[in-house]
Order: C-alpha cells, then sequence, then structure tokens
C-alpha cells in the first residue's frame, strides 16, 4: 500500500480498512492514534504541525476501546464507579481526537491537497493516496452514527453527564470527505502544468475553489488547443455526473464548510464549445427517407460516439421516399392523378372529398401485398424479439412545420412484412389525411407545390412487456416561449407511466411536468420545479380480437401518487439535452423518450418551431389612472398558448370558440382567426399545442361555456384575460405597455409528500399591502426597486408569522418555508426580465396558490387550511384525559358547507369517546366515513343525512349500511366511465373516431345504475341520481357534438337517429321501473317513441325543431296534451327533458322540500322559500352538489323548444347564494345546420348559449 502523502510504502490496520501513514510537514515517529508505535519518517523539514494520522488513526482505536467497554458494562450496576469511571475515560480519548480533527482540518488538510497538486504527476501514486482518504472519509462517516447510539446508550445508562462530541466530529469527517471529494472531482481533467500552475498560484488552496479554477482553465484551453473526442467525452462524463450530484447530495452546495465550488452553467457552455470538434454525423442519403428518420439517426451516432452510459437510441430501418413512389406508380398510379385533380379543388369540396377517396383506397390495396420490402428489411424484421414502431417521417418535423398529429404513427406492430406492410400503408394514407394537409397550410405551406414526402421509418417498440411499466416522456431542450431573446435555460419535461400517446394525445392521461433551470443563487445546483399529478391510468396494449390496441387501464396503486421522474432521471434527461441541442446547430429540440429501466431511450427528435415574441401587456395601472375604464367585463382565461405574449384588440368574428383545440385545428382559418379560446383545458405537449404554437395563434382555455357578447375584445396573452371592450372609451393600444409583466410558464411545485394532510378549508385571506408588493415586484421597472419590493415582502409579518407556523408544523411546513427562502435568492441572483420573471411567478405560486389538482402542492394560503387543521386536532386532544379514538374522523365534519354541522359532529365524537363503544363499532364507523369520502359523498351524507338534534351511533351505521359499499364500488366504476367518455367528448364530431366512441356510449346505458338505485340506502341512491344527470348531460353533449362540423352533414340523420335509440332506452327503463306512471301520459309517451323509431326515416329536416313542436307540453311533468314529437330534433328535447323530470321526481323524493330546506345555511333557505313562492309550479329541483365549500341547487323550466336552469350556489367562505341563470335557445340546431351549409360562418348553437 502507498503512504497517501509519501512515496512510501506503508501498512494498513487489522481490517485493512484505514492507512497508516505521516504528513508531509510531521514531525516524526508520531503514532496513528496508537494504533501503531512505528510507521515511516516524513522527509518535511517543518516539525511544527501534529500528522494527519492523528485525525485518522483513532477512529479504529476508539471503536475496539467502545466494544471492550460494553462487554466491561455488561452485567455491572447502572450504580457502579468503576464504569462510570471507564466511560469518562473513554469520554477523555473522543474529546482529544475531536480536537485533532479539528486542527486538522484547519490547517493540514489544506497544505496536504496543495502538496499532492504539486507532486501529482511526478508522483503516480498521489492520486492513490488521496482516494485512501476520501474512503476513509466515507466509511468513518456511515459508522458514526451507529457508533454515537452505541456510546449515547453507555453514557445514559450509567448516568455519566458527558459532553457530546459527536456532532463535531461528525462535522470534520465530513470535511475531510467534501475536500478530498472536490479534489478528485476538479483536478482529474487537468494536465500536469495546468494543475501545477493552478496550485502554484494558490498559497494555501481552499478545494472548493479547484471546481472554479477548473473552468477558468478550461475556457483559456478551448483558445488554444484543439480537442479530439476523448477529451469531449471526459467533459461530457464531468458535466453528467455534476448535474447528478446537483440534485442528489452535491459536494458543492448547502455545505457548511464554503460557497459553491463551480457553476454548472459554465460546464454546460464549455460542453456545448466543444460539441463543434465532434465529427459530423455522416448522413449520406439520410434525407431521402425524412426528418424524423434522419434526426434517431443523429441521435444514436451522438450517444454512440460519446460513449454515454444508460443511453440507447433504437436505430430505425426505413423505406425511403423514392422507394415508395416507385411502389404506387406501380400498383396504384390512380393516386397521383388524383392528387394532381386535388390541386386544383377546395379541400372541403365534396369533389376533393371523392379524390381523396380515391388516394386512400389506393394506397390501402397496394400496400396489400409486400413487394416494396427488399432483403435488409426482411432480415431486420426476423431479428426483432418484440413489436415495432412504425412513423411517420413525410412532411413534418422541420423547421417549418412541425405538423404534429398530422400523420400517423402505428405501434404495437408485428415483425411479420404481412403486418409491417400494412402499418406503412397506414402512415402514407395518412400524408394525404385532411388533418395533415390542413396543418400544412396553416403553416403557410403549399403541400400541392412541394414534391410528396412520403418516407416511413420504423424502430424497435420500448414499451410494456413482462409486467415492466416504461416512462414515456417528451422534453423540451429548452423552451423558446420561456426565455424569449434572453440567454437561459428552462427545461420542460411532461412524463407519465406506459406508452407515449399519453403525453403527446389527449386522451385523459395525467402527465407530470417539470421545469429545470440552472440555480442563480447556487450555481453548482439545478433549479426544479416539480408538478407532480395522481397518475391513475395509463395507455398499455390490450390484446383483442382486432390485435392490440392501446387503452386506459390502472395503474398500480403504487405509482398513482409516486413522481415519474426522479432527480437522477431529471438530471440525465437535462444532460441529454444540452447535448442533444448542442448537436442539433444549437437550436431548441422536442424530443420524446422512453425510459424503462435505468436506459433512456432517445426515439424521436425535432427543432421546435416558435415564432418571435413581441410582448406587451394591458396595463391596469393606465387603466386605473384614465377617467373611465374601456373594460366593460373581464373573463379569466388559463394561457395554453401565449402566441407572441401580445394584448390583441379584436372583433368578434377573430376569435375561434371551439370545445376542444382538436376541434379549432379543423376550424381554424389563418386570414381569419387571431385568437381561440377553447372549452377543455389541454395537455402542453398535445398535437394541437404544439402546432398552434409554431403559428404563434394564442390560445385560451375558458371552461365556462358562456356567450362573448360584444363586438370588440381586448386579450391580455401574458395574464390570460379576455376582456369585453368599449372602443368608445379608448383604444387598446393607448393602454398598452411593451415588454413582460407575467412569464407565460404555467408553473406548479410539489413538496416531497405524495399523503395529502388534514385541512379545514377556506381559512385565510392575503393581506392587501402584500399583494401590492408582489404586484410592484412583478413590475418593477429597475433592479432597485425590485429588491426593495424583494425586501419589503420578505420582512412582512404575514410571511414572518407563517415561518414561525412552518417551523413548529414540521417536516413539509419547514419544506416549504425553505422553498419560499430559495425563492427570494433566486429572484434577487437573477438579471434578465423573463429570467427574474419566471422566479417571481414561482414564488407566487409557493405564496398565493390555491389548491390545484397536484399532489402535494401547498402555499402560504393553502397551508394555513393544515394549521388550523392541526389546532382542531390538537383542541380536540385536549378536552379528553385519554388518547382520542375518533381523531382520524372528526375533521368529517368540516366537510358540510353549513358550519354549524361541525360543531354537532365534534359533540357527538366526543361524546362517543366517554363511552365503552365496541371495538367492531369503531371500525365500522370510521370505515363508513372512510368509504364515504372515497365516494365523493361525505359532504352530501353531513349536509342532509347526519341527524342534528340527537345524533346516535347506531343512526349513522344505519344510514350507510355495510353491504352498500360494493354498490358504491360499482357505481364509482360507472361513474369513472362517464368521466373518460367526456374526456374524448370529441370523438364525436370525429369521422374516424365516432364509431368507438359510440360503443362506449352504449355500454353506460343505466341499466346498472338503476339496477343498484333501486334497494340501496338513501345515501347511495344521492349518488346514483347525480350519476345519472351526469349520463344525461353526456348524452346530450355528445349528440351536440356529432351535429357540429365534422362529420359530412348527410351521414348525420342516421347517427342522430343510431345515438337517440339508447337515449330513449335509458329513460324507457328508468322510467319504468322507477317512476311508474307518476307522470301524466307516461305510457303512452313512451310507447309512441318507440313506435317513432321503428317508422322512422332519417333525412336533413330532422336535425331541425318543427315549427308546431313545443317540450314544454310534451316532456314528462306536463299535465297537457301530447304535444307529438315532428323531428327527431322535437324527439331529442323531449327525451332530454324527460330525463331530467324523472331525475328530478327522484331527487324530490329523497329530499323532499322540507327537509332539503332545514338542512341547509339560513341565507340559501330564504332564497329557496322566495322561489318556491315565486314559481311554484313551473320549475323542478333536478340536482344538488355539495362540497365543503359550496351547495349548488340546480332548477330547471322548460319552454317551447329549449329550457332553462336556475342555480342557486351557496359559498360558506362569504357566506353568500349566488345565482345563476343558463339557457340554450331554439336556435343550437339551426347554428349547427348552417355551420354546416356555410364553412364561413364559424358561431355553433353551444358558443351561444347564454
Amino acid at each position: 500500500m502507498i503512504d497517501l502523502f509519501n512515496n512510501k510504502s506503508v501498512s494498513l490496520t487489522r481490517d485493512n480498512q484505514i492507512p497508516q501513514f505521516p504528513l508531509v510537514a510531521m514531525s516524526p515517529e508520531l503514532s496513528l492514534g496508537g494504533i501503531s508505535p512505528h510507521l515511516p519518517l516524513a522527509t518535511s523539514t517543518s516539525p511544527s504541525q501534529t500528522p494527519l494520522s492523528d485525525m485518522t488513526g483513532p477512529f479504529e482505536g476508539l471503536k475496539r476501546e467502545l466494544t471492550d467497554l460494553e462487554q466491561f458494562c455488561e452485567g455491572k450496576s447502572p450504580q457502579s464507579d468503576e464504569a462510570k469511571a471507564e466511560i469518562r475515560e473513554l469520554g477523555w480519548q473522543l474529546q482529544a481526537w475531536e480536537k485533532s480533527l479539528q486542527k486538522g482540518v484547519s490547517s493540514l488538510l489544506p497544505a496536504a491537497l496543495k502538496d499532492y497538486g504539486k507532486n501529482l504527476f511526478s508522483d503516480p501514486d498521489a492520486e492513490q493516496r488521496l482516494l485512501i482518504l476520501q474512503d476513509w472519509a466515507r466509511k468513518t462517516q456511515d459508522a458514526l452514527p451507529q457508533l454515537k447510539k452505541r456510546w449515547e446508550s453507555l453514557t445514559e445508562r450509567f448516568g455519566v453527564q458527558d459532553h457530546d462530541y459527536f456532532p463535531q466530529i461528525e462535522k470534520h469527517t465530513a470535511k475531510i470527505k467534501y475536500e478530498t471529494d472536490i479534489a478528485r472531482g476538479g483536478l482529474q481533467h487537468l494536465t500536469s502544468k495546468e494543475k501545477n500552475a493552478l496550485f502554484a498560484s494558490l498559497p494555501l488552496p481552499k478545494p472548493s475553489l479547484i471546481g472554479r479554477c477548473f473552468h477558468a482553465l478550461w475556457s483559456d484551453r478551448t483558445k488554444n488547443l484543439v480537442f479530439n473526442g476523448f477529451s469531449l467525452m471526459q467533459l461530457t462524463a464531468q458535466f453528467s455526473n455534476a448535474l447528478r450530484d446537483s440534485v442528489g447530495a452535491p459536494i458543492c452546495s448547502n455545505d457548511p464548510f464554503e460557497d459553491q465550488c463551480f457553476s454548472l452553467k459554465m460546464l454546460e457552455q464549455e460542453v456545448a464549445s466543444l460539441m463543434e470538434t465532434l465529427p459530423s454525423c455522416p448522413e449520406n442519403d439520410l434525407a431521402a427517407y425524412g426528418n424524423k428518420h434522419k434526426n434517431i439517426v443523429k441521435q444514436a451516432y451522438l450517444a454512440d460516439a460519446l460513449e454515454l452510459p444508460g443511453i440507447k437510441v433504437p436505430l430505425p430501418k426505413g423505406v425511403s421516399t423514392d422507394q415508395v413512389t416507385r411502389f404506387l406508380q406501380k400498383h396504384a398510379p390512380e393516386v397521383f392523378e388524383a392528387w394532381e385533380a386535388l390541386s386544383a379543388l377546395d379541400l372541403h369540396s365534396e369533389e376533393a372529398k371523392r379524390q381523396l377517396e380515391i388516394i386512400d383506397k389506393g394506397i390501402e390495396k397496394a400496400f396489400s401485398n409486400t413487394e416494396i420490402l427488399n432483403d435488409e428489411l426482411v432480415q431486420w424484421l426476423e431479428q426483432i424479439d418484440g413489436y415495432l414502431m412504425v412513423r411517420s417521417t413525410g412532411a413534418e418535423d422541420s423547421r417549418k412545420s412541425a405538423n404534429a398529429g398530422g400523420n400517423l404513427s402505428v405501434s404495437y406492430v408485428k415483425p411479420n412484412p404481412e403486418e409491417f406492410c400494412r402499418a406503412l400503408g397506414s402512415v402514407v394514407r395518412s400524408y394525404f389525411g385532411i388533418n395533415s394537409l390542413q396543418n400544412r397550410i396553416n403553416a403557410g405551406l403549399n403541400p400541392f407545390e412541394e414534391e410528396l414526402s412520403l418516407a416511413v421509418t420504423a424502430q424497435e417498440l420500448i414499451g410494456e412487456a413482462d409486467g415492466e411499466i416504461p416512462i414515456s416522456l417528451v422534453a423540451f431542450s429548452n423552451e423558446p416561449l420561456y426565455i424569449g431573446n434572453e440567454k437561459f435555460r428552462v427545461t420542460r419535461l411532461s412524463a407519465t407511466y406506459g406508452h407515449g400517446e399519453g403525453v403527446v394525445g389527449n386522451q385523459g392521461i395525467e402527465s407530470d411536468t417539470v421545469l429545470v433551470l440552472h440555480s442563480k443563487a447556487q450555481p453548482d445546483q439545478l433549479y426544479i420545479l416539480y408538478d407532480n399529478q395522481e397518475k391513475p391510468t395509463r395507455l398499455a396494449p390490450v390484446e383483442g380480437p382486432d390485435g392490440i390496441t392501446l387503452q386506459k387501464v390502472p395503474n398500480p396503486e403504487h405509482l398513482v401518487r409516486r413522481p415519474a421522474l426522479s432527480k437522477d432521471q431529471i438530471a440525465r434527461l437535462f444532460h441529454w439535452g444540452v447535448l442533444t441541442e448542442s448537436y442539433f446547430e444549437d437550436d431548441a429540440t422536442d424530443m420524446e423518450i422512453v425510459i424503462k429501466g435505468d436506459t433512456i431511450y432517445p426515439v424521436q427528435a425535432r427543432p421546435i418551431n416558435r415564432g418571435s415574441l413581441l410582448p406587451t401587456y394591458i396595463d391596469l395601472k393606465k387603466i386605473a389612472e384614465s377617467e373611465q375604464s374601456p373594460i366593460e367585463q373581464t373573463l379569466n382565461a388559463e394561457v395554453l398558448v401565449p402566441g407572441k405574449a401580445s394584448a390583441l384588440e379584436l372583433q368578434r368574428d377573430e376569435i375561434l370558440v371551439a370545445d376542444t383545440l382538436e376541434e379549432a385545428e379543423k376550424r381554424f382559418a389563418k386570414d381569419q382567426h387571431k385568437l381561440v379560446v377553447v372549452h377543455k383545458s389541454e395537455p402542453a405537449n398535445s398535437h394541437p399545442v404544439v402546432n398552434f404554437s409554431s403559428l404563434g395563434i394564442p390560445c385560451l382555455y375558458l371552461p365556462q361555456k358562456q356567450a362573448l357578447q360584444g363586438n370588440a375584445f381586448a386579450v391580455c396573452m401574458q395574464s390570460g384575460d379576455l376582456h369585453i371592450w368599449n372602443t368608445a372609451k379608448g383604444k387598446v393600444e393607448d393602454f398598452t405597455s411593451e415588454g413582460f409583466v407575467v412569464h407565460p410558464a404555467k408553473i406548479a411545485d410539489s413538496l416531497s409528500i405524495t399523503e395529502t394532510l388534514p385541512a379545514i378549508s377556506g381559512i385565510m385571506q392575503v393581506p392587501e399591502d402584500v399583494r401590492e408588493l408582489a404586484l410592484s415586484l412583478r413590475t418593477a421597472v429597475s433592479k432597485e426597486e425590485a429588491l426593495k419590493s424583494l425586501k419589503l415582502l420578505k420582512q412582512h409579518d404575514w410571511l414572518k408569522g407563517f415561518s414561525n407556523e412552518a417551523r413548529s408544523f414540521g417536516r413539509i411546513g419547514i419544506e416549504l418555508d425553505e422553498k419560499i427562502e430559495k425563492a427570494f435568492s433566486e429572484i434577487e441572483a437573477s438579471s434578465g426580465r423573463l429570467e427574474t420573471l419566471i422566479r417571481i411567478k414561482h414564488l407566487e405560486t409557493l405564496l398565493f396558490a390555491p389548491a390545484t389538482s397536484g399532489l402535494a402542492q401547498y402555499s402560504v394560503v393553502t397551508m394555513q387550511e393544515n394549521f388550523a387543521a392541526a389546532k382542531v386536532l390538537s383542541d380536540y386532544q385536549n378536552k379528553l384525559s385519554q388518547p382520542a379514538q375518533f381523531a382520524d374522523i372528526l375533521l368529517a365534519g368540516t366537510r358540510c358547507p353549513a358550519p354549524e354541522v361541525f360543531e354537532k359532529w365534534q359533540d357527538f365524537l366526543l361524546g362517543l369517546e366517554k363511552q365503552a363503544v365496541p371495538a367492531s363499532d369503531i371500525a365500522q364507523l370510521k370505515h363508513v366515513i372512510h368509504t364515504l369520502e372515497k365516494a365523493g359523498a361525505l359532504s352530501f351524507f353531513m349536509t342532509f343525512f347526519f341527524d342534528r338534534e340527537s345524533p346516535t351511533l347506531q343512526n349513522v351505521l344505519e344510514a350507510f349500511p355495510q353491504k352498500e359499499e360494493a354498490k358504491i364500488s360499482q357505481l364509482l366504476e360507472h361513474k369513472q366511465k362517464i368521466q373518460d367518455l367526456n374526456k374524448r367528448i370529441e370523438d364525436f364530431g370525429s369521422p374516424s373516431h365516432f364509431e368507438n366512441a359510440f360503443r362506449q356510449l352504449e355500454k353506460l346505458d343505466g341499466r346498472l345504475v338503476q339496477e343498484l338505485y333501486r334497494e340501496a340506502s338513501p345515501i347511495t341512491r344521492s349518488i346514483a341520481i347525480e350519476i345519472m344527470h351526469d349520463l344525461i348531460d353526456t348524452y346530450d353533449t355528445a349528440i351536440k357534438t356529432m351535429k357540429r362540423p365534422g362529420i359530412p352533414i348527410e351521414e348525420k340523420p342516421a347517427l342522430f337517429k343510431k345515438m337517440l335509440l339508447p337515449f330513449s332506452h335509458v329513460l324507457d327503463s328508468w322510467a319504468d321501473s322507477l317512476t311508474p306512471n307518476v307522470f301524466f301520459q307516461q305510457n303512452e309517451k313512451l310507447d309512441w317513441i318507440g313506435e317513432y323509431f321503428a317508422q322512422a326515416t332519417p333525412n336533413l329536416a330532422d336535425l331541425q325543431p318543427s315549427t308546431e313542436f313545443s317540450v314544454a307540453r310534451a316532456a314528462f311533468g306536463s299535465r297537457a296534451r301530447f304535444a307529438i314529437p315532428q323531428t327527431m330534433e322535437d324527439v331529442f328535447t323531449f327525451l332530454h327533458q324527460s330525463h331530467l323530470a324523472v331525475n328530478g321526481y327522484l331527487a324530490q323524493k329523497l329530499l323532499p322540500e322540507e327537509v332539503l330546506q332545514k338542512s341547509l345555511p339560513e341565507k340559501l333557505e330564504k332564497d329557496l322559500v322566495s322561489l318556491d313562492q315565486l314559481t311554484k309550479f313551473s320549475t323542478t329541483r333536478t340536482d344538488i352538489r355539495v362540497d365543503e365549500n359550496t351547495i349548488s341547487i340546480q332548477y330547471n323550466d322548460t319552454f317551447r323548444w329549449h329550457s332553462g336552469s336556475l342555480i342557486y350556489i351557496f359559498d360558506k367562505q362569504f357566506n353568500q347564494v349566488n345565482q345563476e341563470m343558463r339557457g340554450v335557445g331554439e336556435i343550437e340546431s339551426a347554428a349547427s345546420m348552417e355551420t354546416d351549409r356555410n364553412k364561413s360562418s364559424r358561431l355553433t348553437g353551444r358558443e351561444r348559449q347564454f
């Protein structure tokens, strides 16, 4: 073995772990803590310093001494003076070692490391000696906790009051490990000359400075030296290790000894500067196989050239454009004739549809044979063990057009020639699809003036097999919309479990979103904002009669709340993104990636297409200073696509309103529409988001389906506010300012827990001056002004009070408090406008964000609710002399919006605490509460079924019999299916997706809910009624979606009848079994509907209401003679209103008005009494929804061709009642028809709701 600091041989201790060596500049013949009496002499001329061996050597001796002492004290009385004396003796040895460590660390270790650097290349064993010391520090650090525990056990047992030396010993040992880690990490890439120069320039260097000097030297080197691939590989590896350290247990940050040791951003820049030395990928004829194929090959070359561990790019095999063209010319020449004819047609004309059908059928026929496959492809197919992913690689993934989702990719293709060719054909057919053509036209390209690009590529699919669930993600190496023209990086990752379509397709699969920046306050760290979502389902391959299809399946329980990406994976993905971007000519890169096991599989890459930003915003300060505000109404929306981050003045016909972005893509007119508003949110990486981002078209998500009434509008795409604007009071441009005031990123940040903390909602309001300080921070025009606001905000009593409570609350409170502290530090260290604003937005999220669907996304505001819950639980326990038995269900009482219920519930539980309640009853009560909570019915139960006057345990248990649990489980499963279908409701308007969506709708026939309702308890019936109301709404929305533009108008009458049939069957079964003969002429009406469907021959007139029909006279509940429907639109209205009547009857029967009103808060009760007096015979209560903050009661009133709803909403937090009125006019069907007939009319009936 080699002496650590001298080129001399030394012996090891008996366990071959601890080196015995003297240090340079030490006096001779000093032992290693008494372990070895004889050591080689040092050659130093300075004998004044304590040897390093005095630091390291005593550890093993102390371990043996402690073991001997434990054996000596075994069986001795705690009062034994002999034992106490031996313990104190060992304590003196600990004290001596602690002092040796302290002196050595402060003076000897830096000198030793300096000498190590000087002799590193003259002494080949120098690094080995440093490694030995590093290893000693690591093993000692690992062993100290157990040693400390054993020592404390002895001193406590024998009552020896001794000073605790272990904290200082642990600190000094950590220091040695820290210094040696840094020295080795910072030196391993420097030449001998550079290292000697480095150490010669520092008389007594801090090892933590090595990292900084390391970067400076690299920077100088790049000016004078040419690097070979090996040097680049070394630096790449160093960068990867530094990134992974930065998110794990970084050796350079948050340490008690030094400042940051280096900047990750500087290291990233050095890597980027050397990427040009990497030889280019031999492209040869890659262009013939399309951009996607070429980019995959280039990624594979990059990973191989740098020998990156854990990165594996599945190499593709392709069929070139030339091969496909020649193949089609031989087997389907009509394709090219039809394409030529199509170029002169309007794509939406009937003749164009006919030509597209000729193309589609011709390609399908051609690829029914395998002649296109050459020997190389056939041999490749034979080598594939699993499945293939056959991808489009035609007109897409270029800097001109992303064409995301326009072309088809086929997953889980069996690697045999027939299946492979069918998949090739499907992809080629999609190139001529209306979606692909429209995307390219929207991007300003003319597909008929370009050469056809028909290439197809294929990879071995990295998918789900043998129970191993992959992680799929989209990674943006940098998001141009988030950085503007500034020089910083925001990497965006979106990840979930299962197949990648769950991330890029809007299929109701939740994804985590991660924003990764370089920390400004701690340059050796990444600044990670992780939005963790609950992920109950994934897309997975399911074998069926038609082969393998991707279907939504439940995730294992342990994955549902777990972050999809670990910190180590985030660091590795960030590293890969930087390398790929640098290799792809410094273009921000959009990548699709699969992670399986510990391997990262990049499977796609494309440049990110974003136009330049022109940031302006509507300046509310200017509006406040004006004599009159031009804003008449403001609709608060969520920004899906910021466009150019500009404030826009718009006319109504320049705003495209649609249910979804997918629908908006189909209806988008480039020369007309300047803003898109949708009523369904969209994943950040969905294909429509990518395409609208490429076009620079701003998109907003507005949940309320309300009309945009007015002619003039102004939208601020930074805040997401859509204003109805009065142009007579000023032009929009007069109230705008240039620059950014809000960062465009959507920010959420989850804490490290996955469970939900107890909370009592509606606790806290934010002081107005705090919000004003946050606003002034965001709108500051100078760094000085911003720092002043930041300081005042940081020192505000509101935040200080939170910090004090958080520190006493526990780990999660401390974590949030530390995040806030870090956010303040990040803002202080930032410089660029967007670079600062994204950190301000993060701070605002941590301070003010309300409760979200994300996991553990607490803020100062919401954590007050957790503090309140903790206090209530503590007060409850203080009222008892014994440990509480029911504390875990105490907060169930807060789930009722009527405040007095909690007091009654608490008194009820306190009464049980004082009784001898059988354990079985305790368990059953808790099970009832937890089951109701899971079912989402706890608020309803506490509001209407908990007896507030004289509650008993028996009453509560009887309200929810044990046998009901199975019924509730079935109901919840049915409810989930309805929710899933609603997430894909736009499929009913798509010719290619309608049939699959309709099959799912048919399965929701309502009979299961009816059967479960029949023998159920009242609370279970309330769940069933709610589900039936949701099913009625789903049918209503699905039918209206089918009637809107998308499906050819001539096909709609038949589809209308097809959808109305099961809708009528649901009504028939519910009315017949649950409300027999309750309504006037009920059976006659149902019989007539059955006969109508047996005889009806649908035509276009059926899409309109008849002039004679009145639903108010026809529907269930009417006492008038049956007004016979004349068209299917009349039948639809009749069915819908009759469904609501049945549901309303069941709701009234479950909760009669007298029971309802006595359960309601006083304010709401008074309003409903007034309503009853005003509309005693014209309204029907159809729905009640309750959560912990609100009670919503809906009444329905029928008119001639339509109905109206009046909704009363009680808000617990403000103790007030709000009213909403909704109506769907008779214009709805006519508007849909007109839209089909005239493509220039873009306003559908749904958009005209009022």
